[in-house]
């Protein structure tokens, strides 16, 4: 589901930064991508929320520091492989944690160089 959201249009619109798209509770974002939530369940012992809160704000600081589209980043590491980083990462600060993952899956990366650097040129 995560991987399909990081994909969908209306994801890109969102990281367009259309007003539109970014002004949205959760719950109205899940009812345009056509998924419904049933408030009665219980919460899923399969997998842990903590987890999916850190991974968004990995996703999030990662794509403001390197300008890069969610398409992108999920191309570089898909969600299972974010999650099943969530150990030991989550001990770094969300910064320190993101650069972690570049070095390990070169992102931001140019010819050799992270876009941090590029900005220099």
């Amino acid at each position: 589901m995560i991987t399909a959201y990081m994909n969908c249009a209306y994801r890109k619109y969102m990281d367009m930064g259309n007003p539109l798209y970014l002004n949205k509770t959760p719950k109205q974002i899940l009812s345009e991508l056509g998924v419904r939530a049933d408030a009665k369940k219980d919460i899923s012992e399969q997998y842990d929320e903590f987890i999916f809160e850190w991974m968004a704000d990995i996703y999030t600081y990662m794509q403001w520091k390197y300008n890069l589209s969610s398409r992108e980043i999920a191309e570089k590491i898909g969600p299972e492989e974010l999650y099943a980083k969530y150990y030991p990462l989550h001990e770094a600060s969300v910064e320190n944690g993101v650069d972690k993952l570049r070095k390990i899956y070169q992102i931001g990366v140019t010819k050799g160089r992270t876009n941090d650097e590029n900005s220099d040129i």
